[in-house]
C-alpha cells in the first residue's frame, strides 16, 4: 500500500491537474528528442521516503507514435493514462523520467526537487536507469496510451459539438 505524503514538487504541471493551460509559455521540462523515441520511464516514490521505488515503462513509441519527439507536448495526457493505470500512485510521487531513443544517450529528468531550473537539462539521476532490461514494476505500450488518447480527442470534439448545436 502506497502512502499519500510527498514532498511538494517543483515542476510545472504539478498544480492543478498538471494543466499547463496556466503557463504563459510552452512548458519545457523535457528536450525534443532528436532520434524516435523508443521508451520512457517514469519514477516514483510511492512511500514518501524520498527515494525512487516505483517505476513504468512506456515502451513501443516507435509503433504507430503520431504525437512526435517533443514529451512537453504531451506529457500530462500520458502522465494521466498512467496514473488511470495505476491507482495507488498519484502525481505528486512522480520524481523523474528518463528517455530512450535512437543511438542518443539516455537521459534522466528530474521534476521533483530538479536543481537545474526550468531548462530542458538532464540531471543525475538517482538509480540505475530502467529503460533496458528487467527492473520495472510496470510496463504499459505507448499504443494503448495513443488509443485512449485519440478516444478522448473525438469525444471531446464530439460534446463540443453538441455544445455548439444547442447554443445554436
Amino acid at each position: 500500500m502506497f502512502t499519500e505524503s510527498a514532498p511538494e514538487t517543483h515542476f510545472r504541471f504539478a498544480d492543478s491537474e498538471h494543466d499547463h493551460e496556466d503557463c504563459e509559455e510552452d512548458p519545457d521540462d523535457f528536450p525534443e528528442w532528436q532520434q524516435d523515441i523508443s521508451n520512457i520511464v517514469l519514477y516514483f516514490d510511492a512511500d514518501a521516503d524520498g527515494e525512487s521505488d516505483y517505476s513504468v515503462k512506456v515502451d513501443g513509441f516507435d509503433e504507430g507514435n503520431d504525437k512526435g519527439n517533443d514529451l512537453d507536448a504531451y506529457f500530462d495526457d500520458l502522465l494521466d493514462f498512467v496514473l488511470s493505470e495505476n491507482p495507488d500512485l498519484d502525481e505528486s510521487m512522480l520524481l523523474g523520467v528518463s528517455i530512450k531513443g535512437g543511438t542518443q544517450e539516455t537521459q534522466y529528468y528530474a521534476v521533483r526537487d530538479n536543481e537545474n531550473g526550468e531548462e530542458a537539462d538532464p540531471d543525475l539521476a538517482p538509480e540505475k536507469l530502467l529503460n533496458t532490461g528487467k527492473g520495472n514494476n510496470q510496463t504499459l505500450e505507448f499504443s494503448d496510451f495513443a488509443a485512449q488518447a485519440d478516444l478522448d480527442a473525438l469525444l471531446a470534439a464530439e460534446a463540443a459539438e453538441e455544445e455548439d448545436l444547442e447554443v445554436a
